[in-house]
């Protein structure tokens, strides 16, 4: 069976993958070595950051862990552009099951992805503005999205991206942990 090698030397069998398999440090790892945007920005800009970002500016506290959360998948699979991935049905099904796995993992729930995805793309608008040297229009739908105003970017090195990623699941971990 066909398996990846993560940061911490587990393997991931992407079309089986198991709750023993995923590791905070390889999603910390993964997504804080992930460029936003294909790279393609006039900065490195990495998912964890963004995922980092996303959990600062989420208005309900009850779910900055989910939100934080949010992409950890692209930390094994990377993300790819909806068209693509509509013609790609294998690609999603391994997407969805490794959410899955994840969302076991961490105790996450599903019932706020609406809210998140709807800070997701405030924020896809916000650092739209923030990281691109010669901004063009994304089209209708993404043009009438309201940017945060006053969003600072740090622009983190992967290493610094990672410390950021970690010491903040940290903190909403033993948040949660002190809540039940």
């Amino acid at each position: 069976m066909i398996f990846m090698q993560t940061y911490t030397g587990k393997k991931v069998y992407l079309q089986n993958p198991s709750v023993d398999d995923i590791d905070i440090e390889d999603i910390a790892h993964g997504l804080a070595h992930t460029c936003r945007f294909a790279g393609q920005c006039s900065e490195y800009y990495s998912v964890a950051e963004h995922s980092v970002n996303v959990a600062v500016a989420i208005q309900n506290r009850d779910i900055e862990f989910e939100a934080l959360m949010h992409d950890a998948t692209e930390a094994y699979i990377h993300d790819i552009t909806s068209p693509l991935k509509s013609i790609l049905p294998e690609y999603k099904r391994i997407e969805i099951r490794l959410n899955e796995v994840i969302m076991q993992k961490f105790n996450l729930s599903s019932q706020y992805r609406e809210e998140i995805k709807d800070v997701d793309l405030r924020m896809l608008a916000t650092e739209r503005d923030a990281v691109f040297k010669n901004r063009v229009l994304w089209g209708k739908y993404m043009d009438k999205i309201k940017p945060y105003e006053n969003m600072s970017f740090k622009f983190y090195s992967p290493k610094k991206a990672k410390a950021k990623f970690l010491k903040v699941f940290y903190r909403l971990q033993e948040t949660r942990n002190n809540e039940t």
